[in-house]
């Protein structure tokens, strides 16, 4: 797992994944008197935002959910780290829906029934195979209603945002030839180096590396197929390849290399703080990539922008709400 932990995840992604949220059971908000400030929490507790709580029990089930997930790509020596930040995201992402849906009902906003149905729809084809909405209502009747109602904030917050200003979406072609500039699409091979590694192990770690770099340029062996025989990265199925990844996303050491190395060049050595890796900078091949056709990236960059202008109307109703996080679940 080479992304770096300082990235994070768009206040986009919180309300454009409403339904797995929905199906999960996350964001139950138990309605409280005004707290003080200076109020600690209940035990099962993790989150208050203006007396709305989220409770333990639904972010731990939450917080599993998506590590069961994402775990998938760690190794194993980061997954606490990865459980940790999972929960960090889930208060948060509470606390935006939170505020969002609060200052929808300030301002009056109401779901039609028409949008409810639409959503409703959604709902329906993300349930698992063989299961039904009715099957749900007979089986917990409360749990239904919840998802109903959760389905009507979802509605609200959405068209709260669509008030948002919007002017500032525009996206010239100077921001999109940035973009084009920004990016890599690489394979690497990893040799993964234990935190309390001796020096005399990372240095035999390293030698390793030179060893098979030099015979990666002498031509005796082919990147690919060292990458699936000798890389320690769940990249080395596919060869090491990493795919295309923007500037900022990798761990700080492999991004600035990436990001020197010309195309073709098999780089020097580079120490991560998960080992030594070869890296291969390749074509960014466009033209074979529907995801970077300039009408997708020009999209794309709008939607960053939109998300821009959420983060910081969040940021506004964050000054004037009166927020509580459990320790171990703070940002």
């Amino acid at each position: 797992m080479l992304i770096s932990p300082a990235s994070r995840w768009p206040v986009l992604a919180v309300l454009f994944s409403a339904i797995l949220l929905l199906q999960t059971g996350c964001g139950k908000s138990v309605e409280q008197t005004e707290p003080r400030a200076d109020e600690p929490l209940p035990p099962d507790i993790v989150a208050d935002v203006n007396g709305r709580q989220l409770t333990r029990e639904d972010a731990e089930r939450e917080a599993m959910f998506r590590f069961r997930t994402m775990s998938k790509e760690a190794p194993p020596d980061r997954h606490e780290h990865l459980r940790q930040e999972i929960r960090r995201r889930v208060a948060d992402q509470f606390v935006i829906r939170t505020l969002l849906h609060e200052e929808a009902e300030r301002r009056g906003l109401k779901a039609s029934e028409e949008e409810k149905e639409v959503l409703m729809a959604r709902f329906r084809e993300q349930l698992p195979q063989g299961q039904t909405w009715e099957d749900m209502q007979r089986a917990s009747p409360a749990r239904a209603q919840k998802l109903l109602r959760d389905m009507e904030r979802t509605i609200l917050i959405n068209k709260l945002l669509e008030t948002l200003p919007s002017q500032a979406l525009t996206v010239s072609q100077e921001e999109v030839d940035r973009f084009y500039e920004g990016i890599r699409r690489a394979r690497h091979i990893l040799l993964k180096v234990e935190k309390n590694a001796t020096p005399e192990a990372r240095a035999k770690r390293r030698a390793e590396a030179e060893t098979l770099r030099r015979q990666i340029l002498n031509g005796e062996k082919n990147f690919a197929e060292a990458a699936l025989r000798h890389s320690d990265c769940p990249s080395a199925q596919k060869g090491g390849y990493l795919g295309h990844f923007p500037r900022g996303q990798m761990v700080p050491e492999f991004d600035r290399a990436a990001f020197s190395q010309a195309v073709g060049e098999v780089g020097p050595i580079v120490e991560t703080e998960f080992g030594y890796h070869i890296i291969l900078v390749l074509d960014n091949d466009i033209a074979n990539t529907p995801a970077l056709a300039e009408e997708h990236v020009r999209r794309n960059l709008a939607q960053a922008k939109q998300a821009g202008n959420v983060d910081a109307f969040v940021n506004a109703l964050r000054k004037d709400a009166r927020i509580r996080i459990a320790p171990e679940y703070k940002p």
